[in-house]
């Protein structure tokens, strides 16, 4: 496991209900909200997932982006780094660049 930064270990974590975790992810509040931002199929990893993204995209450290996601093992971490090559090679071949040959 990654070593906790100055936050603690995300596994640490507390919520104002005291020492237990939240269970309830379908509320009527979070559907409203929801349904409110036109939002569809949200998935609460989706938010994990697009921090690691954005984190990679901003040229943050792979070491740091692994200890900021409490990922065990940098592996976990290098797939966002995947996603962002993907994006640098839609890029490069986006319709008006020019390729050298």
């Amino acid at each position: 496991m990654a070593s906790p930064g100055w936050w603690g270990s995300t596994r640490d974590m507390s919520s104002p209900y005291g020492d237990k975790p939240i269970r309830q992810e379908n509320t009527k509040a979070r559907k409203a909200a929801l349904k409110r931002a036109g939002i569809e199929d949200f998935r609460w990893h989706d938010l994990r997932h697009a921090f690691g993204h954005d984190m990679i995209t901003a040229g943050v450290s792979l070491r740091h982006v692994q200890e900021l996601m409490d990922h065990a093992s940098i592996t976990t971490t290098q797939i966002y780094t995947n996603l962002h090559l993907e994006h640098l090679r839609d890029a490069v071949n986006a319709p008006g660049n020019k390729r050298m040959n």
